[in-house]
């Protein structure tokens, strides 16, 4: 994550944006997001930029990415290839739509991935 009081501070401090983003590594939107907020509460000084709480900052700069929807949901394998093979097989996107409102069982990340993992050494044991 962009670490928004570093870059605001080039900015008072009257560095270039390829100045920054050299030293921080961030993108030029980024840059021009935080002057934006330093000229909207006129922020000059780096006493100022440093005054700012993380809270404060939170609020500024919100994350628009979205955030997991809850529990894992373990993939049923044997169903996918099941689906998949025959006369009538359906399209991927019914299928993740079917899994995406499949509700949330109780399961980690390491109990999928270990099922998955003794499928497909089953599947490759399989005689084709």
């Amino acid at each position: 994550m962009t670490d928004y009081r570093a870059v605001m501070k080039l900015l008072v401090q009257q560095r270039s944006y390829r100045q920054i983003e050299q030293q921080l590594g961030c993108s030029h939107r980024t840059i021009s997001r935080s002057n934006q907020v330093l000229r909207s509460l006129g922020i000059r000084t780096v006493d100022q930029v440093l005054a700012l709480t993380d809270d404060e900052l939170d609020e500024l700069f919100v994350d628009g990415r979205s955030t997991g929807q809850g529990e894992f949901v373990p993939i049923d394998f044997d169903a996918v290839v099941k689906a998949r093979t025959g006369r009538n097989k359906q399209t991927l996107q019914v299928l993740w739509a079917r899994y995406t409102t499949t509700p949330a069982l109780p399961a980690s990340f390491i109990t999928a991935t270990t099922g998955f993992a003794s499928w497909w050494r089953l599947m490759s044991m399989r005689p084709v």
